[in-house]
């Protein structure tokens, strides 16, 4: 066993291995090696961030993935390949395959698994034993239990309603086995669920590592530490984490590097400074212009008409608000589909900006609800306007726990109005309340979650004796 390398199984969005990369920064401070095992298309962003990476292709397996597989592949008779790969565990085989190879040219001793794909666990379980590698779960998310008292993180519903709270549960665990049951009748009885219950015989995990229940989006298994990358203090109160559950913080890797930023940045934020005019609305009590940053992060495909339907009416906002400075990014078809469109000296359209380092001079920040940007916006104490635009990911729910503590405010895309987009900027620029939160929130999730706090976590899981 390699006694210093703690093996990263991320699932491949660029906005899941972002927040892993302080934890896995703190541990290399202690003398482990970070090795993230990852598809060819994210080698080059994790090596920029100095760790180091081994190839793991393909797709964790019982997740419904044998269709974006094939499509990949091109196929030409999708359901038929998907129903031959579900029957030949095609998927499984495969992952099983790399994932073991990888673990016997490692042999690290701490395997890190993204909840995303937490049926890799399965897979390994048998490799764990037989080097007594240790393992946890990372959370990119909050937490996605199931509660008493708070809503389901892809609702917008906030706590104070009990019955609405528990309805939405109940909503939520009847469509997932509508779900399951639409997958028998599709597949002739080969759905995800049986997958993953008959390897975990097959593997020959123990009861003490059962498949819980009370995880209605995730696979989660008994006894297995799970580290969330956020801090507690974001959820609905009261707490009501379990007991394998810690919460880590704000934890963010502020030496990120990013690639593609717009040749224009430099020239734009001189521009931007350059058109300020006094105010008194100014960050830090310094009389200038306030600069609204509007960006919803890589969620881009499939939500464009949205995106570009939002954007049109927020440039009107800032048509009638001249002493607003506003900077957007948005990708190449979104930007192409807006190029006929005059925009005034206080309006600046890029692909992308260096976001922790634009982030310490904007007013507002506006974006979808994704964690990452919830997590830079509470670092830099930037009061945020949110617009979630999917309800299948937990923006609706970040959106509403930022609601709730009064870090910012909250939108529906579709359905606010220009006039009401400038209210709630408004809002944000001139009540001092969110920056009192804002603030407050800061020292208080700083206090509580220092460096020595997550490090003393990982010594006391990697002292233990293996779990197995």
């Amino acid at each position: 066993m390699n006694l210093n390398i703690i093996l990263f199984l991320i699932h491949t969005l660029e906005s899941h291995y972002t927040p892993t990369f302080q934890l896995a920064k703190l541990l290399q401070s202690q003398g482990y090696q970070a090795v993230y095992a990852v598809p060819e298309r994210y080698k080059a962003y994790i090596e920029a961030q100095s760790f180091a990476t081994i190839e793991l292709g393909g797709f964790p397996f019982g997740l419904g993935f044998e269709q974006d597989n094939r499509e990949f592949e091109k196929s030409q008779d999708l359901y038929l390949d998907v129903l031959l790969d579900k029957i030949s565990n095609r998927i499984y085989e495969d992952r099983k395959a790399k994932l073991s190879q990888i673990v016997e040219d490692l042999q690290p001793t701490l395997i890190l698994i993204d909840m995303w794909v937490s049926t890799d666990f399965i897979i390994l379980y048998p490799l764990l034993q037989k080097y007594s590698i240790k393992v946890a779960f990372l959370q990119p998310m909050l937490s996605t239990y199931r509660k008493q008292f708070s809503p389901p993180l892809f609702t917008p519903l906030l706590p104070n309603d009990k019955k609405a709270v528990q309805k939405a549960w109940k909503d939520f665990e009847w469509k997932g086995k509508i779900n399951q049951l639409k997958q028998v009748i599709c597949y002739l009885g080969h759905h995800d669920s049986r997958k993953v219950k008959q390897k975990f015989k097959e593997n020959l995990l123990p009861e003490k590592h059962q498949i819980r229940k009370d995880n209605l989006y995730h696979y989660t298994f008994a006894g297995i530490p799970e580290f969330i990358l956020a801090p507690e203090e974001l959820e609905f109160p009261p707490s009501e984490k379990r007991e394998n559950q810690h919460y880590l913080g704000n934890i963010l890797y502020l030496d990120r590097k990013q690639t593609d930023i717009d040749e224009r940045y430099e020239m734009v934020l001189g521009k931007i400074k350059q058109n300020k005019a006094p105010s008194p609305l100014g960050r830090d009590g310094v009389e200038q212009q306030p600069l609204i940053y509007c960006t919803f992060g890589t969620m881009h495909e499939k939500y464009e008409s949205q995106i570009i339907s939002f954007l049109q009416k927020l440039f009107s906002v800032f048509y009638q608000k001249p002493d607003w400075q506003l900077l957007c990014t948005a990708n190449k078809q979104v930007r192409d589909a807006l190029q006929n469109t005059e925009l005034p000296n206080n309006i600046h359209l890029l692909s992308k900006v260096p976001q922790l380092a634009l982030l310490p001079k904007v007013d507002v920040f506006i974006h979808h609800g994704g964690l990452g940007s919830v997590k830079e916006a509470l670092h830099f104490q930037v009061p945020t306007l949110v617009y979630p635009i999917t309800p299948t990911f937990d923006t609706e729910g970040n959106a509403a726990r930022i609601f709730y503590h009064r870090l910012g405010l909250r939108g529906e895309i579709s359905q606010d109005s220009p006039k009401e987009i400038a209210e709630k900027i408004q809002e944000l620029l001139t009540n001092p309340l969110y920056k009192q939160n804002l603030q407050a929130f800061k020292e208080k999730t700083e206090t509580k979650y220092t460096e020595e706090r997550v490090l003393t976590l990982f010594e006391e899981l990697l002292r233990e004796p293996a779990w197995v």
